[in-house]
């Protein structure tokens, strides 16, 4: 009887047990493991370390994952994760900065990196709050596969109206200047600007059309009575100033650089009104911006281009850096470094121009007329043109520094010359090759300065001196790409006078 009652209370027992889920083996689960975060490196350009850190404090914050944030540098080799913010030059990320509208920005996977992206600086930093606030969840970073384009809309002006006229009835007429910052890009990227935030298409035009009812001046077009006896002259190189005055707007300033933010301030204006309407005013304004000085030769001034006011290197430069950098052409053709030459640089105007423009940033690039075989005194073989060239090199370098302490100097590799049935180019080339591109680059790397080599690109770019020496009209852009390829990871910017 005791057995059977211990048999059944054990029957009892199991049942209850089971009718539990419980088993005699241990129990397994059917679930598959869950896959690990992919942990990603941050990889900014020298811009966004502070975008890149925002990236990182999320997944932080969010994750529980400590991201490494890691500063580009030419020739590092990238992680197999990657964030990549801005431009670091990978084939990827330049094509996507470039190819965007300056207030577009975006996020776009490619493999295992994913890139923040924008048309200036602003939209990059844009695109990294994106990430950090859209893309990174409990797991980290878990970007879509799909291309995310997103726009940044800092003054909307929607509905905006000018003395009771809506914005989309007025036209922007444009002033001509000579000038590396030109006055009709700045009216392309406005009309593009209100585009995109005033839901409007308005039409640019050149100064020579009549005047007409309705118009937004950009910069001193004549025959305007708003503007008139006014002069660029009177303005300091950061100054705008705005002012309305019944159907006509003018901003104008120092340049179009300057003009360009004196833009941005009148859109900020309209949008501080509650409905968006502006009448009669006056408002005046300056923007610290980055000056640029290019020093040079022909290459520099232009030479070989049919139109030097539209199709050098520093205007596409001009063009590549944006409206928070001044590029000024202090280029002179035929000119040489070494102080007691005929055509020394020394005795150049635009060598005194350059100083009175008192740059921020100096582009040096002096050396090929020195080595010019057909002008006898120009030899190097006894070696006193050497010691000259290294110590009038100094010269240049230290003026400019006395007269801003911290100015930024970039030193160039000059150009070789290509095949030529115009200059003795065999003889000059090797005169480079021996001398000036290792004395450059020796100076370069004794005061610390970053260079942009132009000679080692130019031994496999011959098809851009189209007579063995100098760059032709278009051919100037790819120059200048190769400039701001060497520079951009490395140049100043404006912020770092707002610290």
């Amino acid at each position: 009887m005791k057995k059977l009652r211990f048999i059944l209370m054990l029957l009892v027992t199991l049942g209850v047990f089971c009718a539990c889920g419980g088993e005699f083996k241990p129990e397994e689960s059917s679930e598959m493991p869950e896959t690990p975060p992919n942990i990603y490196t941050i990889v900014y350009s020298r811009l966004y370390e502070e975008a890149a850190k925002t990236v990182a404090e999320a997944v932080m914050e969010k994750a529980g994952l400590e991201f490494e944030c890691v500063a580009f540098e030419k020739g590092m080799e990238l992680p197999q994760y990657a964030v990549i913010i801005g431009d670091i030059s990978d084939g990827v990320s330049e094509t996507l900065c470039k190819d965007i509208a300056r207030l577009d920005f975006g996020t776009r996977v490619a493999g295992d990196r994913v890139y923040c992206y924008g048309g200036c600086g602003e939209s990059v930093v844009s695109a990294a709050k994106y990430l950090a606030n859209a893309l990174v969840n409990e797991r980290g970073i878990e970007p879509d596969e799909d291309y995310n384009y997103f726009y940044d809309n800092p003054y909307s002006l929607e509905n905006a109206t000018i003395n009771g006229i809506d914005i989309g009835e007025f036209t922007l007429v444009y002033a001509s200047t000579e000038n590396e910052a030109k006055y009709g890009d700045v009216a392309e990227d406005f009309k593009r600007y209100l585009r995109d935030n005033a839901n409007v298409r308005v039409r640019a035009m050149p100064s020579g059309k009549p005047d007409g009812e309705k118009e937004i001046l950009i910069g001193i077009v004549p025959n305007r009575g708003i503007v008139e006896g006014r002069s660029e002259a009177e303005f300091g190189d950061f100054d705008y100033e705005i002012t309305v005055s019944g159907d006509k707007v003018a901003i104008i300033g120092g340049n179009a650089c300057a003009v360009w933010q004196g833009c941005m301030a009148f859109a900020k204006d309209i949008e501080r009104h509650d409905d968006k309407a502006v009448g009669d005013m006056t408002l005046s304004g300056s923007a610290r911006l980055v000056k640029v000085s290019c020093v040079g030769d022909s290459i520099t001034e232009g030479g070989n281009s049919s139109d030097p006011h539209s199709m050098t290197y520093p205007v596409y430069l001009q063009r590549m850096l944006g409206y928070d950098y001044i590029v000024k052409n202090h280029g002179h053709s035929g000119y040489s470094v070494v102080f007691s030459d005929e055509y020394s640089y020394s005795k150049s105007p635009l060598y005194t121009k350059a100083k009175e423009f008192a740059p921020d940033v100096v582009i040096y690039m002096l050396g090929t007329n020195d080595c010019n075989p057909g002008q006898d005194y120009k030899s190097w073989d006894n070696g006193n043109r050497e010691a000259a060239y290294r110590a009038d090199t100094m010269r240049y370098l230290n003026s400019f520094r006395e007269i801003n302490g911290d100015v930024q100097i970039f030193m160039s590799i000059p150009p070789t010359l290509c095949y030529s049935t115009i200059w003795p180019w065999e003889e000059w080339a090797a005169r480079i090759e021996k001398h000036v591109s290792i004395i450059n680059r020796e100076i370069a790397e004794e005061e610390g300065l970053p260079i942009v080599d132009m000679y080692s690109w130019s031994k496999n770019h011959s098809e851009v001196f189209k007579d063995g020496l100098h760059p032709y009209n278009e051919s100037y852009k790819v120059y200048a790409e190769r400039v701001y390829d060497e520079i951009k990871d490395v140049i100043i910017t404006r912020e770092s006078f707002m610290k």
